[in-house]
């Protein structure tokens, strides 16, 4: 029985710089309306809940839960889970072995152990690890955006650094570029994560899979029964983790070459529906 259905964003439930498609939307929307009154009236429903696991940041994200309906915890930033009903984060920051637990002002320490001795901190910025986020954000600022001015870095991120481009090309390109800086600074513990319209940098080890983990958790639920849908490489991590993973047919190929995903024939916000629909059908048996 699939309980949530997990959705990412852009290339999923959204297409990047373009109008959404309301009307798939409005279905998905009325998928999730149904499981919710299904479970206020009967205390069950073929119907999963549906939430969404983006690396987006938190306001574009909170936004896009209002317009769906969707009152369960979500996602943002790949690995930092939103309460709605109490309106707190909670997430874990990872730094090599370094494990932390985050709330909106201030960071624990749960475990520490390897390069970096951590206590408490009073603010991300104090972080080992997000200070190596930050000194890639300013390679990003200083460096390559006055070479390549068709990227715009992602001001609203907290941990990690991001930069979007309309042009896929430019966004190989600066991949690679960015790979090769992360060798030369000693940076490897980073991860890399790339979609059709940005480049995003994340602490090692703090992405999707660890996100959707903590959603499970929120949800007290098993990963046996979470679908989840994802379109690049940042979501492998999630979806090698749930039981029924969907891509859609725009995803990137290094997804699209994956055993065990269900690879839908259809793009973007109609791939959703139809996944949705799909974990429907299971669960009517």
């Amino acid at each position: 029985m699939i309980e949530y259905f997990v959705s990412d964003v852009d290339g999923c439930l959204a297409t990047p710089f373009q109008e959404p498609d309301w009307e798939a939307l409005s279905q998905i929307r009325a998928y999730h309306q149904r499981a919710r009154l299904d479970r206020q009236t009967q205390g069950e429903s073929p119907y999963p809940l549906l939430s969404i696991c983006t690396g987006r940041p938190l306001a574009y994200t909170e936004a896009l839960t209002q317009w769906l309906g969707i009152r369960t915890p979500f996602v943002f930033e790949s690995a930092l889970v939103f309460d709605l009903e109490t309106y707190q984060v909670r997430g874990a920051a990872t730094h090599r072995n370094a494990w932390i637990q985050t709330d909106p002002s201030t960071i624990h320490t749960i475990t520490a152990t390897g390069d970096y001795e951590l206590d408490n901190f009073s603010s991300l910025s104090q972080h080992p690890g997000i200070r190596d986020i930050h000194q890639v954000k300013e390679w990003f600022l200083q460096d390559v955006v006055p070479r390549y001015p068709e990227m715009s870095i992602e001001f609203a991120k907290i941990l990690d650094a991001g930069l979007v481009c309309h042009n896929p090309e430019l966004v190989d390109i600066v991949e690679k570029e960015t790979e090769l800086y992360l060798k030369k600074h000693a940076l490897t513990h980073l991860e890399i994560h790339t979609t059709d319209v940005s480049i995003n940098v994340l602490l090692g080890g703090n992405n999707k899979g660890l996100g959707l983990r903590l959603l499970a958790n929120a949800f007290q639920t098993p990963l046996s029964q979470i679908a989840y849908i994802g379109d690049s490489s940042g979501d492998i991590p999630a979806l090698d983790l749930v039981v029924r993973p969907f891509t859609p047919a725009n995803a990137r190929r290094i997804v699209r070459q994956q055993e065990g995903y269900h690879h839908l024939a259809s793009q973007t916000t109609e791939s959703v529906l139809e996944a949705y629909e799909l974990c429907v059908k299971d669960n009517m048996g």
